[in-house]
């Protein structure tokens, strides 16, 4: 007599899936039929700068090591040799766990480590495709690739005293057929995809493009926060001594270490102003520290005494600081392509500004026998820097107050270096 649960898969298919569950044996429905996608290598030719690579949904693998045998069968390889093997990932928390299926051949990175570590030049990277190709005949199995791989990919073969490694079935692509572990998967876990050699602003932008950022609207108004942020910083860092020393007649020792104290309070904020600016958004962060260092410089203005300046001056310089690092978050938003050369601007710009406060205090001190004025005159100057990023951050404020980035950068996937 057939079983109860046989008979209930036969008579209804669509509910074919049993498990054991703690109310006893229960029916699900069949999965729907995986998408069959009709070709899992590329259809294009390669154009320069582009490469093959081994495309891996992790999504996709259930595990069942057939990407290992068809490797190993294709290249003749012993049993415990796998120059593609499948790992895994376990994770969460009884009863919430999950395991996922990684599997691994060669990366044939740009600049691939066996090469470099292999005395005979057995390894090459083929011009055209990118793959990292080895010579058996060549290889003389002393095992430096083996070493250098962080992958463990070449393999050493004892039967043959020679190094071995996924070739991405070279011959076979050669001919318009996919390689035996893409061909053998059942889900279409493992594909070749094209992929860029480097970014597209390296490969296809022009010099001039290239630096279009020193000419845009946005860089100078960010060059004005720098100046106020950094600049501020730089300025009262030099001009400190000067002041503790003149103003408060103490010894030059002393002037010195209380400018230490107050310039290492900016220092250590500069990490929290970038960690904010993740968190809250950038330019939000600008307002807030902006706010703190006008009112800082007020109350200086009042001639306090010298405990009260020291700490208005820490409160300064950590507002100050706070501002380089949310500065230096929203410029990678701003320039996503041209960070490098939109950074280096604004910190150029931004030190050159560190002679203004140090100008400003001397002047006022000069003609008026107090710093009040100078102090007056950066307030004003950073106020008015605060009222430009107002008008025309609001082009730039995502929800949040994130900076929205002026040029989104086409999806790029890397490939090891």
């Amino acid at each position: 007599m057939p079983l109860s649960l046989h008979e209930l898969a036969h008579n209804d298919p669509a509910n074919s899936i049993v498990r054991l569950t703690e109310n006893g044996f229960e029916f699900f429905p069949a999965p729907t039929q995986a998408e069959v996608k009709t070709s899992l290598i590329p259809t294009r030719p390669l154009e320069p700068g582009e490469q093959y690579r081994f495309h891996f949904d992790m999504t996709r693998c259930i595990g069942c090591r057939s990407c290992e045998v068809a490797c190993n069968e294709q290249n003749n390889t012993p049993p415990d040799l796998r120059w593609r093997r499948i790992g895994e990932i376990e994770g969460g928390t009884y009863p919430n766990t999950e395991r996922f299926y990684l599997s691994m051949g060669c990366n044939h990175c740009l600049s691939a480590e066996c090469i470099k570590g292999c005395p005979v030049d057995a390894y090459t990277k083929d011009p055209v495709t990118g793959i990292v190709l080895h010579s058996a005949d060549a290889c003389i199995g002393c095992q430096y690739c083996v070493w250098n791989c962080s992958y463990s990919v070449p393999q050493f073969n004892p039967e043959r005293g020679i190094v071995g490694k996924c070739d991405m079935c070279h011959g076979r692509l050669t001919d318009g057929l996919e390689p035996a572990c893409v061909n053998a998967c059942p889900e279409a876990a493992i594909e070749i995809e094209i992929v860029a050699k480097e970014p597209p602003d390296i490969e296809h932008q022009t010099l001039r493009q290239h630096l279009s950022c020193l000419f845009e609207a946005d860089g100078w108004i960010f060059n004005l926060i720098y100046i106020i942020t950094f600049g501020g910083f730089l300025g009262l860092a030099t001009f400190l001594p000067s002041f503790y020393y003149s103003q408060f007649h103490v010894t030059k020792v002393q002037a010195g270490s209380l400018t230490v104290l107050a310039t290492l309070t900016g220092s250590l904020t500069r990490v929290l102003g970038g960690w904010f600016a993740d968190r809250v958004g950038g330019i939000t962060t600008l307002f807030v520290v902006f706010l703190i260092a006008v009112g800082g410089l007020f109350g200086l203005m009042t001639t306090p005494s010298l405990l009260a300046t020291t700490l208005l001056f820490m409160l300064c310089f950590a507002a100050l600081g706070a501002g380089n690092g949310a500065t230096f978050q929203l410029v990678p938003l701003r320039w996503p392509l041209t960070t490098a050369v939109a950074g280096g601007m604004i910190g150029e710009i931004g030190a050159l500004g560190g002679g203004i406060l140090p100008n400003l205090l001397g002047q006022s001190k000069q003609h008026t026998n107090s710093y009040r004025v100078g102090f007056l005159l950066y307030a004003v100057l950073a106020i008015g820097v605060l009222v430009v990023i107002w008008t025309v951050s609001r082009s730039w404020i995502a929800p949040g107050g994130r900076a929205v980035s002026a040029v989104e950068p086409e999806h790029i996937e890397e490939i090891p270096a």
